[in-house]
């Protein structure tokens, strides 16, 4: 064990890496069923996100593309019918121009029953393919409601644009407060001071991301606030650059997230963005916006966002793209981390899990007894040990330690394979997911996990 101070004075009491605990003994028998092989044909896609289940038992998400044209991406819903069988319905089409194109992240639902989602383009804005290229949009933030018949309605709340007080691409998930407003990040965009840019964006350059809310008007239109543009490291700062998941509220109202580069330690360099990222937590000030903090870093490089359970613990995952698996292989070690408040402003990490090279972890959910559970995802192993996709379950011992116990581990096409979007868990115990490969037609599936 060591003690570390993190880039903005927080004294860290970190457990490394090798004491994160190996993947452990086989559970019960775990029953896995596909309920649904996405085709890519008319009103389906493939590429799916994360999902997220309504209290009737139906799951929705969304692909990147789909549909004829195998380009628009769709947000669908998923409903159980007797006998076992399940529906799929697509809700929504995405044409791009003024709508959304290639929905890349899992919706959020409100009490209403209304879904909002981003799309990764689209919406009309001024960004372009290349510098040459044809306008595609910025990006945009829209919501679908449900109305007579089982017909949805789509509203774009906001498109992105490139310019100077607005950010794009949004890669992320929005994550819904008490009083209706969303949340979320953008991977590139907002503002840039001088020299400080992350990137150059055909002749232009660009900041390094940002962190938005949105807040509807009683007019029925929405206004966009940024409420924290990320820095980088460039100077020698502590900021992240490019937050590609999405944000999670704790208890208090404070939002925690991560950024897949910047920061002060971490994985090398990579042009002007060097470092695998931070986990970061903004708080809300009264009168004065957001406050930024930089919460200790494991050292992996971070895709996917947090969770935070109700004592306030941090969960993440990642994977070491630039570690113990070789450089040259781009490939690094995934494993899955805690990070729990431990008073007077300090913080102890702790391995939950490492998944061996080429397993890149998903984000992570809970059940009411505390356990944590979890994909892999071996398909980008390009020369790492080969390890498989599997379901995992994380369990605090008795001392404090936790044991992952695999649930169950995908073994042919016909299960699906690259399960990189999340799951999520009913009131009896069953996990739902969804993988990016693998299914009758190769384009992946949504699968059910019985114990």
């Amino acid at each position: 064990m060591r003690s570390r101070k993190n880039s903005v004075g927080v004294v860290v009491s970190a457990i490394l890496a090798s004491t994160l605990f190996l993947v452990g003994a086989e559970a019960l028998a775990q029953t896995e069923t596909v309920l649904h092989s996405f085709a890519s044909g008319p009103k389906d896609g493939y590429s799916a996100s994360g999902l997220i289940m309504d209290s009737a038992g139906n799951l929705y998400g969304t692909t990147r593309y789909g549909d004829e044209k195998e380009v628009n991406g769709i947000a669908f819903e998923l409903s159980p019918s007797a006998g076992g069988t399940w529906t799929e319905t697509a809700l929504h089409i995405f044409t791009g121009g003024t709508d959304g194109l290639e929905p890349v992240a899992s919706l959020v639902l409100d009490a209403k029953g209304n879904l909002y989602g981003t799309t990764l383009q689209g919406g009309g804005g001024p960004c372009k393919n290349s510098q040459n290229g044809p306008l595609i949009g910025c990006g945009t933030v829209f919501e679908l409601s449900p109305g007579a018949g089982g017909v949805w309605t789509e509203k774009i709340l906001y498109a992105f644009g490139f310019k100077a007080d607005d950010s794009f691409w949004p890669y992320s998930n929005l994550v819904l407060d008490a009083a209706g407003n969303l949340y979320g990040t953008t991977s590139l965009g907002g503002t840039v001071d001088g020299e400080d840019y992350c990137v150059m964006y055909g002749n232009t350059s660009v900041g390094c991301g940002t962190a938005f809310e949105l807040r509807p008007n009683k007019n029925g239109t929405w206004s966009e606030e940024i409420i924290h543009n990320f820095g980088g490291a460039i100077d020698g700062g502590a900021d992240g650059a490019i937050p590609d998941a999405g944000l999670v509220f704790d208890s208090a109202g404070n939002l925690y997230g991560t950024t897949r580069l910047g920061g002060m330690e971490g994985c090398g360099g990579f042009g002007r963005l060097p470092y695998c990222g931070v986990l970061f937590e903004l708080t809300p000030v009264a009168s004065k916006g957001w406050r930024e903090g930089i919460l200790p870093s494991p050292g992996f490089w971070y895709q996917t966002g947090l969770a935070v359970d109700s004592a306030g613990n941090v969960f993440g995952s990642g994977w070491d793209g630039f570690g113990s698996c070789g450089y040259d292989y781009g490939v690094g070690t995934g494993g899955a981390f805690e990070i729990s408040p431990a008073g007077g402003g300090t913080w102890t990490e702790s391995g939950i899990g490492d998944f061996g090279c080429g397993s890149t972890p998903s984000p992570l959910i809970f059940d009411s007894k505390g356990n944590v559970y979890g994909t892999t995802d071996a398909t980008n192993n390009d020369g790492g040990e080969n390890y498989p996709d599997t379901i995992y379950e994380a369990s605090r011992g008795s001392s404090g330690d936790w044991q992952v116990t695999i649930l169950y581990q995908f073994t042919a096409a016909t299960d699906g394979l690259g399960p990189t979007g999340g799951l999520v868990r009913d009131a009896a115990g069953n996990l739902y997911g969804t993988t990016q490969g693998g299914g009758t037609h190769n384009k992946g599936v949504v699968f059910k996990l019985t114990p």
